[in-house]
């Protein structure tokens, strides 16, 4: 499990090296706050995954410094979940599991003005390694799983509550999700799954 870490740089093309985090992790979550700095979320470390050392801890990258400090942790160990920041600035961690791999319908809640975490709505349904992006209307997509790797839900910040967005195409797991400058969400990899839906 490594605690290296690298930046991409879009003007050269290239990659580079920076700070190292200061724990190792993998299954972690990672996701910007309004200052430009990054939160890095749990995750699981210490033992191969999927034994036991999940972790509550977390952490910040400085871009202005390209270093790793500790941050305030989580209520309770945390991995294979999504993260997404939410138009106020607050980040949503959602579903994932816990330590000793009980699979998680619940979500927590960072207010990076604060450093507090707080437990957010719970889910409708458990999702395991789903992903999360945040849509133009402020809303938040949540997909994919090992639970239902085609499920969609779309979680609206302001009346807290989850709605469900439809299906996949394909069912996927632990992919990778990203919002396109024309409002859409390219969902990329993943371990696959033999559920289609048109």
């Amino acid at each position: 499990i490594l605690n290296t870490a690298e930046v991409f740089n879009p003007v050269s093309g290239t990659f580079s090296s920076t700070g190292s985090m200061v724990a190792s992790r993998v299954s972690a979550a990672a996701s910007q706050l309004p200052d430009g700095k990054i939160l890095v979320a749990g995750g699981v470390g210490n033992v191969p995954f999927p034994q036991s050392g999940y972790l509550a801890q977390t952490e910040i990258y400085d871009p202005s410094t390209g270093s790793f400090s500790a941050y305030t942790s989580m209520p309770e160990p945390r991995a294979r979940m999504a993260a997404a920041s939410l138009p106020d600035g607050r980040v949503m961690l959602f579903g994932g599991d816990g330590d000793g791999g009980n699979d998680l319908a619940s979500t927590l809640m960072l207010d990076p003005a604060t450093g507090v975490w707080s437990a957010g709505p719970s889910m409708p349904e458990v999702m395991v390694d789903p992903v999360a992006s945040v849509l133009p209307d402020g809303t938040v997509l949540v997909a994919g799983g090992n639970n239902s790797p085609t499920r969609v839900l779309i979680y609206d910040p302001e009346s807290e509550t989850f709605d469900y967005g439809g299906y996949l195409f394909e069912g996927r797991t632990a992919a990778s999700a990203a919002p396109l400058a024309d409002g859409r969400v390219l969902i990329v990899g993943g371990f696959g799954d033999d559920l289609h839906k048109d």
